[in-house]
């Protein structure tokens, strides 16, 4: 499976909106990156400023 299908995926099951999706990879892969690489790492989401917070709403599936 791609990098693009396996997101999607994950989309599907685990979030209807970019932002609980944002969320939920934020929490996985601080914690996939202690317990697998013995690192922290704090990923963040870059929005432009022309979309505000507006994309906390798009929805992956309708």
């Amino acid at each position: 499976m791609e990098m693009n299908q396996k997101i999607n995926f994950l989309c599907m099951i685990f979030a209807d909106t970019y932002r609980k999706m944002a969320d939920y990879l934020q929490h996985k892969v601080g914690l996939e990156s202690v317990l697998v690489n013995d690192k922290e790492q704090a990923p963040r989401v870059n929005v432009s400023p022309a979309v505000g917070t507006e994309w906390e709403q798009w929805r992956f599936v309708e």
